[in-house]
């Protein structure tokens, strides 16, 4: 493993740790621990020893002394407590944030890189989760409460997507006995009514994004086990979503997002108005095919330009199961990009900055 795998390593399991941590910050831990053995592994190797010796991860720091041992040993007994079975166990996300603290700081002052976590530090995505969570906690009586619930979801969504897209809703409260005399005059048309589980069922995910099988198992799990589901799967196509989901199309947007090597599968979320399934534009949508989300991945990290690990990093936060073959820093231009497929690259301009030690690749979106 060289130092660019390894950066690319601990990136991707400190992301699936910060992921976790508002649910169980077991696995979280877990993660913080596979990113200290990989970094013991790489320092293993370095020192001219066999990746094959079976030793526990103590023996190894005691035996290989890297700088900043202190680092070494504040991960693993932070870590212990959190991976082996205990009666009394309770959740500490702050546990979980200072072990990540130390290892970015390992990387930094031992390996020599930086770990860049931007996206998952967004001031919007903290602010978004800290209001799901507060939700979640304040609503215990989900049936008594449903019109308020839904109400406060989806003004959060709203916001969330206001900022994204750069547009502005605005509200007026009406007194529900004025309301029903409004309706009874015609004055008001509330056109399609949203079905109530698609706010439930994002609200209960805790995700603005969802795949078709995160959203029928969250339906599945938390909201009704005895419906019947549609006929639909993760690799469905925009066609067989309209088709088959009708009665919810209508209220979620479709979006295309890179997998795999070449591949695109279906993203759902939240419309906030009703389209009829058949007014859906699918020759749009496969126009656009994944500008969305790779401008979301810019908008996560605050920036206008990126290098292409940076991208891979944000599209893996934002759920996205991708296999590209990107050159590291140090290798030249034409390597760095040759990894990123078609359906990506077409949405983006490349600058190339020459330094003393290789050449250094930035990406930025075209327009739409």
């Amino acid at each position: 493993m060289d130092v660019e795998e390894l950066v690319q390593e601990v990136t991707d399991l400190l992301t699936n740790a910060i992921d976790r941590k508002a649910e169980d910050t077991r696995p979280s831990m877990l993660y913080c621990r596979l990113a200290l053995e990989a970094i013991m592994e790489y320092l293993w190797i370095k020192n001219g020893e066999s990746p094959g010796k079976k030793l526990l991860l103590a023996k190894k720091i005691q035996h290989i002394k890297p700088p900043k041992q202190f680092l070494f040993w504040g991960v693993n007994s932070k870590t212990n407590p959190h991976i082996h079975w205990s009666r009394g166990y309770r959740n500490d996300q702050a546990a979980v944030k200072e072990v990540i603290g130390y290892i970015t700081d390992i990387m930094k002052k031992v390996i020599g890189r930086e770990i860049e976590l931007e996206p998952i530090d967004s001031p919007l995505l903290q602010e978004f989760e800290s209001q799901l969570d507060e939700l979640k906690s304040e609503t215990t009586d989900l049936e008594a409460e449903e019109a308020q619930f839904m109400l406060d979801v989806m003004h959060n969504w709203h916001s969330f997507i206001g900022e994204i897209y750069g547009v502005e809703f605005s509200y007026d409260s009406i007194p529900i006995d004025e309301f029903k005399q409004m309706e009874e005059k015609g004055e008001v048309d509330t056109g399609s009514a949203v079905p109530g589980n698609i706010p439930r069922a994002f609200f209960h995910a805790g995700k603005t994004h969802l795949f078709v099988d995160e959203l029928l198992y969250v339906c599945k799990e938390e909201i009704n086990p005895q419906a019947r589901w549609w006929g639909v799967e993760r690799g469905s196509s925009l066609e067989e979503l309209a088709s088959e989901m009708r009665g919810w199309i209508g209220w979620l947007n479709m979006r295309l997002v890179p997998e795999g090597e070449e591949g695109e599968v279906v993203q759902l979320y939240p419309r906030l108005d009703y389209l009829p399934p058949e007014e859906i534009d699918f020759e749009e949508l496969r126009r656009l095919g994944t500008y969305s989300i790779l401008k979301e991945a810019f908008w996560l990290r605050g920036v206008e330009e990126m290098r292409p690990l940076q991208l891979v990093s944000s599209l893996a936060h934002l759920r996205c199961d991708i296999e590209w073959g990107i050159g590291s820093r140090n290798a030249p231009a034409e390597n760095q990009l040759q990894g990123i497929p078609e359906n990506c690259m077409k949405w983006l301009d490349f600058t190339v900055v020459k330094h003393h030690d290789g050449d250094e690749v930035l990406l930025s979106m075209k327009e739409e």
